[in-house]
């Protein structure tokens, strides 16, 4: 399906950050210098020179030892797959437009949804195992800060009873 392909942004000189261990609500710090990075000046300079307008591409800002933040533009119509984020725990913050997830995570009896809109700071917990879609007409951009860095993710299907299974698995060298 075309609203799940997924294209590398031509690459741009990354963000330094100091090699350092983060403490727990760095993350959080790092999304905000993120945002404050992608704000300085119009958002589409960073993702939308190169790649198809109608794929959902990405580009990674920052790598530190611990953490690393991904910038994504969501083309109307796009989606992220149902898919989780191995071992790490995330923060997402939408710079421009509304994204729908469906999520499941440990403790969560139900699948839940819920709109990440412009300006929201989303967690996503170990464990989370989501999908993310684009509804809107216009394209959508967020920030995404993973902890400890992302050396995986898990695709799924969901059976009619709710099941998950596993599709496939992706390492950081295929991003």
């Amino acid at each position: 399906m075309s609203s799940s392909r997924l294209v590398a942004a031509r690459a741009l000189p990354a963000v330094s950050l100091s090699p350092v261990a983060l403490a727990p609500d760095e993350a959080t710090r790092e999304l905000e210098r993120c945002m404050e990075y992608v704000q300085a000046g119009p958002v589409e300079r960073l993702l939308d020179s190169g790649t198809d307008p109608a794929a959902r591409s990405y580009l990674r800002l920052t790598v530190a030892r611990s953490c690393e933040a991904w910038l994504i533009r969501w083309p109307a119509g796009s989606c992220a797959p149902l898919h989780d984020h191995g071992g790490a725990r995330g923060v997402a913050a939408m710079v421009r437009g509304t994204l729908r997830e469906w999520r499941t995570e440990p403790g969560l009896a139900r699948g839940a949804k819920r709109a990440w809109r412009s300006g929201d700071a989303i967690e996503l917990a170990v464990g989370t195992c989501h999908e993310v879609h684009n509804l809107q007409r216009q394209t959508a951009y967020s920030i995404h800060v993973y902890e400890p860095r992302l050396e995986r993710m898990t695709f799924y299907d969901r059976n009619l009873a709710g099941d998950l299974r596993p599709l496939r698995q992706e390492g950081a060298s295929q991003w």
